[in-house]
């Protein structure tokens, strides 16, 4: 319609024993091209509170991507060179080096628990980056949300993979993105 995009959009789910795959597939009907970007906003709850402890809530698996953190203005991006933890208000985003268009995270939910996610993206068979935003509000800003609980940031990490910037989805083609998040023994 007009102002629209002339697309099909589908996001399948599919929940298997210990892994979880959701797939956005966005396939453009109509005869103009149109940027494409999406986020999987992905919240693990971190076991016992523990967002804050380094050795229990982390993500691995960025080391080597460029960082721009969107809570500092014009601050230019910088390379992430150890795995991320938590210390207040995060957000931030991981772009990754040309060669790596995959994205293969570890994330620590607690305790001894961590997850394993993939994320993969193409547009026309054709891989796109999927980069990474990791995000936590901090005590200030949870508590400025009207629909987050004060406390709960003490016992969550977002950890989003995503399309951002750069795709573009042309007459008669397919965007497809899809997240994998598996349980680790």
């Amino acid at each position: 319609g007009e102002g629209g995009l002339d697309c099909v959009v589908v996001l399948s789910v599919r929940v298997e024993p210990r892994r979880l795959v959701t797939t956005l597939r966005i396939r453009n009907t109509g005869g103009q091209e149109f940027p494409f970007q999406a986020l999987f906003h992905t919240y693990f709850r971190v076991d016992n509170n523990a967002a804050f402890d380094p050795d229990q809530c982390f993500v691995k698996g960025l080391e080597g991507y460029s960082v721009d953190d969107k809570l500092i203005a014009a601050a230019s991006p910088t390379t992430c060179a150890a795995p991320v933890t938590l210390s207040g208000n995060v957000d931030r985003v991981y772009t990754p080096p040309a060669a790596q268009p995959a994205l293969d995270v570890v994330v620590g939910v607690g305790g001894s628990t961590t997850l394993r996610v993939t994320a993969r993206a193409a547009v026309g068979g054709t891989a796109v980056p999927a980069s990474c935003v990791v995000w936590n509000p901090g005590s200030e800003k949870a508590k400025a949300m009207g629909d987050f609980g004060d406390e709960e940031f003490e016992g969550m990490v977002c950890v989003e993979p995503g399309v951002l910037g750069g795709a573009v989805v042309g007459s008669g083609e397919t965007a497809e993105f899809e997240q994998v998040i598996e349980e680790r023994d």
